[in-house]
């Protein structure tokens, strides 16, 4: 962007939300909701099931064990009862299938209101127009209402902090490239940086 554009753009900048923001919290939502369908198996059928056939097989084994004149293939079948003792492990205790129940049941929600979050940190757009900044949950702010721009967290994470004051009301917003589409975030910053002299272009390393 040239530095007369920067300063006067000829058409509305506007930035919706990041797409890869969006789908990349989206898998996690996915995921976590994933994770409650697997705890939820557990804690009301997988773990019940398990101390069902493990008090199954150790009845069995007390059984076998209990015959006063055991046959060889009795202690065949002893062998293999011992066996599945030890594939089916420790039987799983009260606590621990409440704690696959109660993440089963937390889990969703923790999902829900995460997404929640996310969907309102990204809602609707950003626009430069005409000298006005429109950003969700702020006033539009005129160029001239706005009274610093902190760019010091722009290198490293493309956050940008605009301070204003509209109607005797401040306020500070923050233009994010990543939660945003990262181009018209970009193009607003340059220009409101290059208005505020806080603008920096990039310097090519030595080779």
């Amino acid at each position: 962007m040239t530095e007369t554009s920067a300063s006067s753009p000829s058409a509305p900048i506007v930035a919706t939300a990041g797409r890869y923001y969006r789908n990349a919290r989206y898998i996690m939502v996915a995921a976590v909701l994933a994770f409650a369908i697997y705890f939820a198996y557990d804690g009301w059928r997988g773990y019940p099931e398990l101390n069902r056939k493990i008090a199954e097989n150790n009845a069995a084994i007390d059984r076998t064990q209990a015959l006063p004149q055991p046959t060889d293939a009795d202690r065949a079948h002893l062998d293999v009862l011992n066996k599945r003792k030890i594939e089916l492990g420790k039987d799983k205790t009260p606590t621990d299938i409440a704690l696959q129940k109660a993440l089963a049941l937390s889990l969703p929600l923790l999902a829900l209101g995460y997404l929640a979050f996310v969907i309102r940190r990204s809602r609707g757009e950003i626009r430069l127009e005409n000298d006005t900044l429109t950003v969700p949950g702020h006033p539009p702010v005129q160029l001239s209402a706005i009274t610093s721009v902190n760019n010091s967290a722009w290198k490293k994470k493309g956050i940008v902090y605009v301070a204003y004051s509209v109607d005797g009301r401040a306020g500070t917003i923050t233009l994010d490239d990543f939660v945003y589409q990262q181009k018209p975030i970009d193009d607003i910053y340059e220009i409101l940086a290059r208005r505020f002299g806080v603008w920096q272009e990039a310097v090519a390393e030595p080779s």
